[in-house]
């Protein structure tokens, strides 16, 4: 089953890595879908271990559910987080995700996961297929 036909969260460590360090940093990856909103709220328990929590934007902040209110939702759940905007360069949003988990030395990461078309899918790719193919850091994925 994958996590885009599941309606829990699902987990992924890679198998190379093993390990889960649920005290260490964690990334939260924001782009105001729903399923970046389901995301954050299956990951409260997970991140509210964490030694610092950030959300990262990629490009332009969804001004519907900016990333400020996903940093007041986990305020209200007692977790401290800082933002982070990283503008959209030539890289594909997955390429700058997986630079931005490396570069903060995040010891895991939540995001939604979309489902495209398997056509769409197998063209253009998808940020959910990429992290699962190359991020070497454990991921927590909802749709």
């Amino acid at each position: 089953m994958s996590a885009v036909h599941s309606r829990a969260p699902i987990l992924s460590v890679p198998y190379d890595n093993g390990t889960l360090d649920l005290e260490g940093a964690a990334l939260v990856a924001w782009n105001a879908s729903f399923e970046a909103a389901q995301a954050l709220r299956f990951a409260v328990p997970l991140l509210s271990r964490a030694a610092r929590v950030q959300i990262v934007t990629i490009g332009e902040d969804a001004p519907e559910f900016p990333a400020a209110g996903a940093a007041a939702y986990l305020s209200h759940h007692g977790i401290q987080s800082e933002l982070l905007s990283v503008p959209r360069g030539e890289l594909s949003v997955g390429e700058e995700l997986l630079n931005v988990i490396i570069d903060s030395r995040s010891s895991f990461a939540v995001l939604g996961a979309y489902g495209h078309s398997r056509i769409r899918e197998r063209i253009l790719g998808g940020v959910t297929r990429e992290m699962l193919l190359r991020c070497p850091k454990p991921l927590l994925l909802a749709h």
